[in-house]
């Protein structure tokens, strides 16, 4: 995965698109992705639909090098989830997240350790981030990812089973694990 976070100004682009689970804002540079918003909802989302358009007045065309990419990732997933197995990720370009810290091996080490279609467990994400004793940690960067979806943090679950909280609702979280086909 490859990521760049230094300290840079960046001219942003906002990228509107309705999806699966609701509306999702995906902010990126010339440089790569910043961050994704996904909208909290306690509803189940449509599970039918597979598709994502581009809301607002943003054309494909328009779009920056990695926001295109992005955008071209997530047609995919929400398409047919496995096929992004063999696809790379959008550039990535997380600007608040310390190069080097806990939380940025993490965020980049899970997309590699969890695959489509597997979950982990916090604690066993930590022993697998050689520092068994953090499970609260990892917890705690899949709260702060600014990339879900891209950067999995859907994949992680409790000890017990249960998918435990996420960034749009635990609905959306067991919407993305069936479409992946983990649970």
């Amino acid at each position: 995965m490859k990521s760049t976070n230094n300290a840079v100004r960046c001219s942003l682009q906002l990228l509107q698109l309705s999806t699966p689970i609701g509306p999702v804002k995906v902010t990126g540079c010339d440089q790569g992705i910043h961050e994704i918003k996904l909208t909290p909802t306690d509803k189940a989302p449509c599970g039918k639909l597979r598709s994502v358009t581009i809301d607002g007045e943003e054309r494909k065309q328009d779009l920056s090098g990695p926001l295109k990419e992005c955008l071209g990732w997530l047609e995919s997933f929400f398409k047919d989830a496995s096929s992004i197995a063999s696809l790379p990720l959008p550039p990535l370009h997380m600007t608040g997240i310390k190069s080097g810290s806990f939380m940025d091996k993490v965020l980049h080490s899970l997309d590699d350790i969890v695959p489509v279609g597997k979950t982990i467990t916090y604690k066993n994400l930590a022993i697998e981030m050689e520092n068994p004793r953090a499970a609260r940690a990892v917890g705690l960067a899949m709260a702060r990812n600014p990339l879900p979806i891209v950067i999995p943090c859907h994949r992680v679950t409790s000890s017990d089973g249960t998918l435990n909280k996420y960034i749009s609702g635990v609905c959306v979280k067991r919407w993305l694990l069936e479409h992946e086909g983990a649970i």
